[in-house]
């Protein structure tokens, strides 16, 4: 018997990503779980860097997802 689940899954990692969503969920997920102050920064702007958290807008750490 085919396992539904299974094959949406298969079929999903088979097509693009967009990379753009990716930051943005990776951002939510951390913002949501672990990291509050967790902030994106602005696109054309960034170096390479998607999210920054820390106090007074002092970088702790900067996040970087990527694909």
């Amino acid at each position: 018997m085919p396992d539904p689940l299974y094959a949406a899954i298969a079929g999903a990692i088979r097509q693009p990503l967009d990379g753009d969503a990716f930051e943005r969920c990776a951002r939510d997920l951390l913002r949501s779980s672990y990291y509050p102050g967790l902030r994106p920064i602005p696109p054309r702007r960034d170096a390479g860097m998607d999210g920054v958290a820390g106090p007074d807008g002092e970088p702790d750490f900067v996040l970087v997802a990527t694909t």
